[in-house]
């Protein structure tokens, strides 16, 4: 277990191939579909296994004696591993969705890769290559002379150093190479050194293979908003239309007004997304009408309703993506703040991702400093270079300086200390989660509902007899010093809801308690009112 949860590298490697990838839940993965298989060819449910099957079980068991360091191993007795009882939630998670899995003969067996330049939008083709944005990698190569690019001379700028003290004591020195790199500008798909280390750290917690077909890459945006407003328009025009959460992230719901698209709203609840709604909003689609062609989601934590999509409705909706041909967006910015063990930790689409059909969102803004303005985007190379012309045509790049911070970090602290502070982070946030719970069952049992959330920051209260919190929210509590967000801020077609969404990111312990009195005063006066 510790060797699958707590390496200090960030790779587990088969043997087989040059250079793929794989993650400790991608490889529990391995192990439930290796098991399940051999059960069910017993029971018949592969009269016949192919040699391809074969070959692929032997496959796993070959590349699980060299990962894992067991020596000789079989398939009977690796379904007897010790290893299986610290990965007792995955198994039954896996459990639950075999049957869900396209088997040999079915129609959605076997890797199923989109055509990209159809998802394009009218601007999204537009943009191509910058011609001096072009010439920026090749700045660097040994023996060049540049008299191309309008760089100003790095010898003028007034920065010698710079050092960086952590809350523990500890000073870090920018390497000057790397500062005088920083300082400059520099690709627009950030700086190589972040690049290499973001694909490796996507392939440690994603099982993220570099090597895929479709090849994937990664682009450095000044925070995961950018990645996901250039995206939109990427792909959406006018007539176009987006499926998405319902609730879902009001910053997100701004950067697609000026797009003008159709919002179809999927239901939610505390299990996130609703597959099942999800399939017939698509298999009841007018055929006189453009069918949806990307779907938008925040699956951990999510924003404003705390839920988390459950493994089983991932895989749910991950094989509705390959049915009906669409994109995912996936909005991950409370991966690492997920309150369970990581041996119980959910799953992200991009892991189970065959065909390149996920583009997923990650920031270091919960977890570092949502300040430095870092995030980056993963997905097929031919789609992330294509976010990274829009980078060339507006921001140029994102922040060197706070480029060069973060990698100092990172080289500073090695893997195993950044993955404790991550640990860190994510418990800091589950003491706080727990007590905002305590709090609310205090004050608000019979004024408020809400689910304990397994991930993020935010627990969203639905007020029972209140049609529209819009009024309660922005008069009312602002009059009584209480600040929270009305659910209405949040509904895709802009309608009145009952909920209300609470943070238990900032506030103190005492302020928290104070503002939970308060705002379960205002809720016994409006039921009073109501009397």
């Amino acid at each position: 277990e510790d060797s699958l949860v707590h390496r200090s590298t960030w790779t587990l490697r088969y043997p087989s191939l040059e250079e793929p990838h794989i993650s400790p839940h991608h490889l529990s993965f391995i192990i439930i579909l290796t098991i399940s298989h051999c059960k069910t060819t017993k029971q018949n449910r592969y009269p016949n296994p192919s040699r391809q099957d074969k070959r692929d079980l032997m496959f796993v068991v070959s590349s699980l004696r060299s990962a894992l360091s067991l020596g000789s191993i079989s398939s009977r007795s690796l379904a007897k591993s010790s290893l299986l009882s610290s990965l007792t939630r995955s198994a039954r998670s896996y459990a639950q969705v075999l049957d869900s899995i396209p088997k040999p003969g079915d129609e959605h067996y076997g890797v199923k890769h989109p055509d990209y330049d159809k998802f394009l939008s009218k601007r999204g083709r537009l943009y191509g290559p910058s011609a001096i944005r072009a010439l920026q990698p090749l700045v660097s190569s040994p023996g060049m002379i540049s008299l191309g690019g309008g760089m100003p001379n790095p010898d003028l700028f007034p920065f010698a150093g710079l050092q960086l003290r952590l809350k523990s004591g500890e000073t870090i020195d920018v390497d000057e190479t790397l500062l005088r790199q920083a300082l400059q500008y520099s690709p627009s798909d950030g700086l190589p050194e972040l690049r290499d280390f973001l694909l490796n750290f996507q392939a440690f917690y994603h099982g993220h293979p570099q090597d895929v077909s479709p090849p994937r890459a990664v682009c450095v945006t000044n925070g995961s908003q950018d990645g996901i407003a250039k995206a939109m328009e990427m792909f959406l025009d006018e007539d176009d239309s987006l499926l998405l959460e319902n609730p879902t992230y009001s910053g997100t719901l701004a950067a697609l007004r000026p797009l003008q698209c159709n919002l179809v709203g999927v239901a939610t609840d505390h299990e996130g997304l609703d597959p099942a709604h999800l399939r017939s909003i698509l298999e009841s689609w007018p055929q006189e009408k453009k069918k949806p062609k990307v779907l938008y989601l925040i699956p951990t934590g999510q924003n404003p309703s705390g839920s988390s999509l459950s493994d089983r409705r991932r895989m749910d909706v991950y094989f509705l993506a390959r049915e009906h041909d669409l994109l995912i967006l996936e909005d991950d910015p409370y991966f690492f703040l997920q309150f369970a063990d990581w041996s119980e930790r959910y799953l992200s689409l991009m892991s189970l991702d065959v065909d390149g059909r996920v583009i997923r969102f990650d920031s270091f803004s919960k977890v570092i400093s949502g300040g430095m303005r870092l995030g980056w985007v993963t997905g097929p190379k031919t789609l992330v270079d294509r976010i990274q012309f829009q980078e060339q045509a507006t921001n140029l790049h994102a922040s060197g300086l706070s480029q060069a911070v973060l990698l100092s970090l990172i080289d500073h602290w090695g893997a195993e200390r950044l993955h404790e502070h991550l640990d860190k982070v994510a418990n800091a946030y589950r003491e706080r989660r727990d007590l905002c719970v305590r709090l609310s069952e205090k004050y608000l049992t019979g004024l408020a509902e809400w689910r304990v959330p397994q991930a993020g920051m935010f627990l969203w209260y639905k007020i029972p007899g209140v049609e529209d919190t819009d009024k309660l929210i922005m008069e009312e509590a602002l009059k009584n010093k209480v600040l929270m967000v009305p659910g209405g801020a949040f509904n895709p077609e802009g309608k009145a809801t009952s909920y209300v969404r609470a943070a238990f990111s900032t506030a103190s312990e005492q302020d928290m308690e104070e503002a939970i009195k308060r705002f379960a005063g205002l809720l016994r006066t409006e039921k009073d009112r109501k009397r």
